[in-house]
């Protein structure tokens, strides 16, 4: 499902998620976020409500966490975690999220925001801007 949603999206929104899934399997929203990065798409990510978009949001450079009073462990949730957390950083590092739309402090606002207000603002402008930096016919996409 995971895949087939990918193929057919043109950008991710990520809001919380559980980090850990009790078995070795990476937890899903963070294995959308791989595919989506890797696959060059556009990722928001409003870690506000917590969970492992919080993580997320860490591991690519938006936001510290600081204001959630916990920090990533990749290797207190599994095998899927860590490899997924560490597959993000190296992906921040290396320059391969693809510009989004929002400047870096909209990228960090929406790393903090649980108001869905400001989480649909955020996004509708990086949105806005990312569709007038991509033509339609170059968008990563393979929809008919």
């Amino acid at each position: 499902m995971r895949r087939y949603l990918h193929d057919r999206v043109d950008a991710r929104l990520l809001l919380g998620g559980r980090r850990g899934s009790g078995t070795d399997a990476p937890p899903g929203v963070m294995e959308e976020a791989v595919m989506a990065i890797e696959g060059g798409r556009p990722v928001y990510v409003a870690g506000g409500f917590g969970g492992v978009t919080a993580d997320i949001a860490q591991a690519l450079g938006h936001d510290d966490g600081s204001w959630l009073r916990l920090t990533p462990d990749p290797d207190a949730h599994g095998p899927g975690y860590r490899d997924h957390y560490r597959r993000l950083t190296e992906l921040a590092a290396a320059g391969a999220v693809a510009d989004n739309g929002p400047t870096a402090e909209e990228n960090r606002l929406l790393a903090i925001s649980h108001r869905p207000a400001d989480i649909a603002a955020l996004v509708t402008v990086g949105l806005g801007r990312w569709a007038k930096t991509v033509p339609a016919e170059q968008r990563p996409t393979t929809r008919p």
